[in-house]
């Protein structure tokens, strides 16, 4: 099985918002006010960003988050 790709995922405390990116998914640099609507729009659109980039994409597809929070 592939290795899953990593989506770094930290809080913009400042702007109130969640933000998600990654070296490995190019492009991908979006941000939601909660973490749950983050984790759809990443549903959505990691899968056309990877497949943008020439990246094979079905079933076996993964990618994990790696949460970054300070105080």
């Amino acid at each position: 099985m592939p290795q899953p790709f990593q989506i770094d995922v930290s809080r913009d405390v400042a702007a109130d918002v969640w933000i998600a990116q990654s070296s490995e998914v190019p492009g991908l640099a979006i941000e939601a006010n909660d973490l749950v609507s983050l984790d759809d729009r990443l549903q959505q659109i990691v899968p056309e960003l990877l497949e943008a980039n020439g990246c094979a994409v079905g079933p076996t597809t993964r990618w994990t988050y790696l949460l970054r929070l300070s105080a």
